[in-house]
């Protein structure tokens, strides 16, 4: 429970700083923007928001644990056993992983990407109406199909 309060006090300020920060910056209304400066502003939440949200997943998904991000250089499968190499930064997160050595510890393997998708969260306002009008209604094309 603890690695989710610290993720969502995280995520709530980094979300609001980031929201708030590009409507500071804004010069004009955002609904009086023209699709294209509407997705601009846009992306740029975007970034500012996936680097809160990433931080945000990363804490729950360890349960506010000791974590790095690392490559798997090879794995080898000797008789019964499973031999791995990884390389990361130095860090403090790999000196503590240093000090676990001959020791024993778990290995996630988590894919943050999956909490990071955005559907068309980044698409603008359009700037022009349908061409046509796409409802059915008064045209009789209900009554056809009922028929």
């Amino acid at each position: 429970m603890h690695a989710q309060w610290t993720a969502e006090t995280f995520l709530m300020g980094n979300l609001i700083k980031a929201a708030t920060r590009q409507l500071k910056e804004l010069a004009m209304p955002f609904s009086k923007m023209d699709q294209d400066a509407q997705e601009k502003v846009l992306e740029r939440v975007h970034e500012d928001i996936s680097k809160a949200v990433l931080e945000a997943v990363n804490v729950i998904s360890t349960g506010n644990r000791i974590h790095f991000r690392t490559a798997v250089k090879s794995v080898q499968f000797v008789e019964d056993e499973v031999k791995v190499q990884l390389t990361c930064f130095n860090s403090i997160e790999a000196h503590h992983l240093a000090n676990k050595a001959g020791g024993i510890v778990m290995v996630v393997l988590e894919d943050g990407k999956r909490y990071l998708e955005v559907g068309d969260a980044l698409e603008g306002e359009p700037d022009q109406p349908p061409l046509f009008d796409t409802s059915t209604a008064g045209s009789g094309y209900q009554e056809r199909e009922a028929a």
